[in-house]
């Protein structure tokens, strides 16, 4: 399976993954997540700006973000992408 490494910086990375055509779409059951790797978060700088979510932006309430404002966006193979505004 082809892999890939994306360096943001020394300390913060983020693996690619990539499966054979054969493979197809991974199966999902309505109402939960894809199996395997099926959320990250990502530090945004405004949420304002960001593409349309699963729900509304709201505020976090638990570390390490209290207090910050984040969304969850839904990604091209049914990931979920939290985004913490900084």
């Amino acid at each position: 399976y082809p892999l890939s490494l994306v360096m943001l910086s020394a300390d913060r990375k983020i693996e690619l993954d990539g499966y054979p055509p054969q493979m197809g779409a991974r199966p999902k059951t309505p109402g939960f997540l894809p199996p395997g790797m099926a959320i990250v978060t990502f530090e945004h700088g405004k949420l304002d700006t960001a593409p349309q979510g699963v729900g509304p932006i709201t505020e976090a309430a638990f570390p390490p973000f209290p207090d910050h404002r984040t969304l969850t966006v839904a990604g091209a193979g049914g990931e979920l992408i939290e985004l913490v505004e900084v």
